[in-house]
């Protein structure tokens, strides 16, 4: 069955803007977020499920993981969901980090204004020679991504 369609519409899900290109909406009350899983993400947290569980529910060790309410399969469109809960605001966010716990953590938003996924890539010597000694002639959103990459680890 689907989501209480007053707060949330499978055909609503928009992509996200991360790398995976995951499918993903936030309910009209921005309590939850539901986000569409690819094969690898679901057999990854069935792996993790029993663990996360004890984690999450430990009453001695409260922990700031977020929380998985559901994760199921749809049959109508053969995709694997995940719905978890939402702590931001529902209202404007003027700076927002992705906090993941690796070298991956990353700015979203900032002065209320979305920061442009700018990656290297192995083709990109230049940008690679670049960061390694001066910094110079890198695009001004490479160099804001890659500050708002430096502000997160901070």
């Amino acid at each position: 069955a689907d989501l209480n369609e007053s707060q949330f519409k499978f055909s609503e899900l928009a992509t996200g803007g991360g790398k995976g290109g995951s499918l993903m909406q936030f309910t009209r009350n921005c309590k939850l977020l539901i986000k569409q899983l690819s094969g690898d993400d679901h057999a990854s947290l069935l792996a993790i499920a029993e663990k996360y569980c004890a984690r999450v529910l430990d009453k001695n060790d409260p922990s700031l993981l977020c929380r998985f309410y559901f994760h199921f399969h749809r049959e109508s469109d053969n995709h694997y969901y995940v719905v978890m809960n939402s702590l931001l605001p529902n209202a404007a966010v003027d700076e927002l980090y992705d906090l993941k716990g690796c070298a991956d953590d990353k700015l979203v938003r900032k002065d209320g204004q979305s920061v442009s996924q700018v990656h290297k890539r192995w083709f990109m010597v230049h940008w690679f020679v670049s960061e390694a000694t001066f910094g110079c002639c890198l695009p001004a959103s490479r160099v804001s991504y890659r500050e708002g990459k430096r502000a997160a680890r901070d």
